[in-house]
């Protein structure tokens, strides 16, 4: 038995919080090898994939658009009975048995006590992907944290900045905050 794993960092589009409908990921398209390894390069097609924890199926499609992506779609369901998040991680695999016998799985990891902060170069501030998360461990602002940068501890002070629309086409604004230290 051959198993290959492919694992994908959730971004708030993968997960339908972008102010788009679309729930979808990508394979990099710098990793090839990996698109080959999981489908036949060019070819669209619907797939099921079970769910390792309720190995319940589930049916995606992969498609391959004019830009060269790897995408696959219809993966809104999994995200919704799951209740993932930007910032979890998704597990896809394949399983090959010699003869052309074929399963995929899904499964996720949920990062509940992890917070994943993007710096955006037009405000030259930070934000996160998931608000609810992050005022979880943040209830008030001005906090000040203590974190470990390769050997050393550094202190720094997260503020609240300002409330920007990160896309043209976005449907509310998103705070973005300040790091000092």
């Amino acid at each position: 038995m051959r198993i290959i794993s492919f694992i994908k960092q959730l971004s708030l589009t993968n997960v339908g919080r972008s102010g788009m409908n679309d729930r979808y990921f990508l394979f990099p398209q710098k990793d090839d090898d990996v698109i080959k390894a999981f489908f036949t390069r060019g070819h669209s097609e619907e797939f099921e994939v079970i769910d390792k924890e309720t190995l319940e199926v589930y049916k995606l499609k992969v498609t391959f658009p004019k830009n060269g992506e790897c995408r696959i779609t219809k993966f809104g369901d999994y995200v919704r009975n799951k209740n993932l998040y930007a910032g979890d991680e998704l597990i896809l695999e394949k399983r090959s048995e010699g003869m052309g016998g074929i399963e995929y799985f899904i499964d996720y990891i949920r990062y509940e006590t992890r917070i994943i902060l993007r710096y955006n170069r037009n405000t030259k501030a930070y934000y996160t992907w998931n608000q609810e998360r992050f005022h979880s461990f943040f209830p008030d602002l001005p906090q000040n944290v203590r974190v470990k940068d390769k050997d050393n501890f550094i202190n720094i002070e997260i503020s609240f900045k300002d409330s920007i629309m990160l896309r043209a086409n976005a449907k509310e604004k998103t705070p973005v905050y300040h790091l000092e230290g």
